[in-house]
């Protein structure tokens, strides 16, 4: 009886390690994930899809540093927008001298970037030195007046607002005269100090607007500048030299007087020297430009330009909460009744092509 329990038992054992090792024989199936491929010429995901500009470089140069708030800085941020939207791959470098503009181009041209973009007129001319070498890269410059088969001009009119601004400095003086301080003689700077004295004198042609130049990083000599001018009797100064607007500021706040740019926001940090100024959004037109070029569509016009201004929101006119409710009507009404009648060029603002051909001197009443 014991036997047949023990031999029943030896059975039941093997039984159970012949259907364990049958068991123990099947693979286990591991847990995989799949992708689907993309159909040629399309992405995955709508997450990892190709950017108009993926491959293409991009190079800005600049006159100033761009952590200073003011010109550099502005035309730098845009570009990054530009680079965040398109994807491009893009080298932002300082160069201010002939020499250095001229190097930097270069150096890039040869390392095969696709544009090469000069934040101021003042780079067009060195750029038609040897654009016509590259054919293969397109030039830009933001304002001036050169151009050819692959160098244009990004037009922004805002001297159109800086009109305005000398027309609402010339009814807050009390003295008859005004100044506009620029960071560099040439004619996308010298437009401007011309535009803010078309304005003072649209107003009053017995007005004056005192011009000087100064090295546009030059806090100090901006400064003393300003402070000259006052002391001759100036009560309002229009500026445009990047950084050294600083000195500029300051000497407004010694006097307590009042002062406008053609950049930044400065009504926002300066909002007791700023009565109201103009802002130019490059944040909008860098971007906007460069989607263009890189995807076949730019709208160059008849004289290599591309025209980006008022009505596609590049510049407009802005006031400081803290004296707007302190600036008479006249003041306040004057963007709504001449704007129409600056853009449609019924007042004409004096240009870049202008100044060159001397058809305005942004220091005409130095001397008076």
């Amino acid at each position: 009886m014991k036997l047949n329990r023990m031999i029943a038992f030896v059975m039941v054992l093997m039984f159970a390690a012949v259907l364990f090792a049958g068991c123990a024989s099947e693979p286990v199936a591991e847990e995989t994930t799949t992708e689907t491929p993309a159909a040629e010429g399309a992405t995955a995901t709508e997450d990892t899809a190709a950017l108009p500009g993926e491959g293409i470089k991009v190079g800005l140069l600049v006159p100033d540093s761009i952590v200073d708030p003011g010109w550099s800085q502005t035309g730098a941020n845009g570009m990054k927008t530009a680079e965040a939207n398109l994807g491009f791959k893009l080298s932002i470098v300082e160069a201010a001298t002939n020499d250095e503009i001229k190097t930097e181009a270069l150096a890039m041209a040869e390392d095969g970037y696709d544009y090469i973009v000069g934040h101021g007129g003042q780079y067009g001319p060195i750029f038609a030195e040897f654009c016509a070498d590259y054919p293969d890269t397109i030039f830009l410059t933001q304002g001036g007046t050169s151009v050819a088969d692959n160098l244009h001009v990004i037009s922004e009119d805002s001297t159109r607002g800086v009109f305005l601004c000398g027309l609402m400095a010339a009814k807050m003086s009390k003295t008859g005269m005004t100044a506009a301080i620029i960071g560099g003689e040439y004619s996308q700077m010298l437009k401007t100090a011309c535009g803010f004295r078309e304005g003072v004198v649209y107003n009053n042609p017995d007005y004056k607007c005192i011009t000087s130049v100064v090295a546009s990083g030059d806090v100090n000599e901006a400064y003393e500048v300003a402070t000259a001018m006052i002391q001759q009797g100036c009560d309002f100064i229009f500026f445009d030299c990047n950084s050294a607007n600083a000195g500029i500021i300051k000497a407004l706040q010694e006097n307590g007087l009042y002062g406008c740019g053609s950049t930044d926001p400065m009504q926002i940090d300066y909002p007791n020297q700023i009565p109201f100024t103009v802002v130019t959004d490059y944040s909008n037109s860098y971007p906007s430009v460069m989607e263009k070029f890189i995807t076949g569509n730019a709208d160059i016009d008849d004289r290599g330009y591309i025209v980006y201004g008022y009505n596609a929101g590049q510049w407009d006119i802005f006031f400081s909460d803290t004296l707007k409710d302190k600036l008479p009507e006249d003041v306040l009404s004057v963007k709504d009744t001449y704007i129409d009648d600056v853009i449609n060029d019924v007042i004409h603002v004096p240009t870049a092509a202008d100044v060159e051909a001397g058809l305005y001197d942004a220091f005409v009443d130095n001397n008076k």
